[in-house]
């Protein structure tokens, strides 16, 4: 195979590349899902698999009192626990807000995309022959005249 000068500079410079852990790492949290990248973790960073297996187990020891304090954050959004819970529920709920309001658009245009991708056919009342034509208007019929 004959390289050009630019491929051989790139195909040098892929070669010579060191592998950096810190791009690998990235990779990997962004390409797999949740399920894969907690076993690719408990397998490369222990400690880290560790201290996320506390934290899910905190949220299953404190979900009552996590769904309680939720509750009267959106009953009262005036009570305040500490300056930390207020921002971080301010936060969250600004996100879920975006999330609900980008699905309720994709929703909408989901169900008009229906329409536009799968219209539904015309029927003519009648034809010359005086039978009942079932035609598209989409199609290249729809567009010829005939005389």
């Amino acid at each position: 195979m004959i390289l050009g000068k630019n491929q051989k500079i790139i195909y040098r410079a892929i070669l010579t590349m060191e592998s950096n852990p810190y791009i690998d790492k990235l990779t990997m949290e962004l390409l797999l899902n949740k399920t894969n990248y907690q076993k690719y973790l408990s397998k490369t960073d222990p400690q880290k698999h560790a201290e996320h297996q506390e934290f899910l187990s905190k949220i299953t020891d404190f979900r009552d009192g996590i769904l309680e304090m939720t509750t009267e954050l959106l009953d009262n959004p005036k009570k305040m626990y500490t300056n930390e819970v207020g921002d971080a529920f301010d936060q969250y709920v600004q996100t879920l807000i975006k999330y609900l309001e980008i699905e309720k658009a994709n929703a909408a245009n989901s169900e008009d995309d229906v329409d536009v991708m799968f219209p539904e056919p015309t029927i003519k009342k009648s034809s010359p022959s005086g039978r009942h034509d079932r035609k598209s208007r989409y199609t290249m019929d729809a567009f010829i005249t005939r005389k």
